[in-house]
């Protein structure tokens, strides 16, 4: 099931699918290029946490693996979330971003039942 965003803050909604977002980052990049470099950023961080976790096993107690999955996993869902972000700031400032944005079917036109308001 697709995570949708939905930004009360706007007339109407604005309906943002967070997984399409992500799968979108180069149409983001596009718009601003901090956006694409700053997910692949924190997507990597996440990597090397959860790896970390596991190389510091040989020298600290058995549950740092556990932690560092955990961070790593609430880091990934953050900038993986983050990419809702940037769709909501390309769409507000850019017209054509925003056709583009609803075509690749990022942006919804209505509310789902199961969308939550940010």
């Amino acid at each position: 099931m697709a995570r949708m965003r939905v930004y009360a803050d706007s007339q109407p909604p604005l309906v943002i699918d967070v997984d399409r977002a992500r799968a979108n980052l180069a149409t983001l990049g596009k718009y601003n290029a901090s956006y694409s470099s700053s997910t692949l950023l924190f997507e990597w961080v996440s990597i090397g946490v959860r790896v970390g976790g596991f190389v510091a096993l040989i020298w600290w107690p058995w549950w740092v693996p556990i932690l560092g999955l955990i961070v790593g996993r609430i880091i990934s869902k953050s900038a993986k979330e983050s990419c809702a972000d940037f769709a909501k700031d390309i769409v507000r400032e850019n017209p054509l971003g925003a056709l583009e944005l609803s075509r690749l079917g990022v942006v919804l036109p209505d509310v789902p039942k199961n969308a939550t308001a940010v």
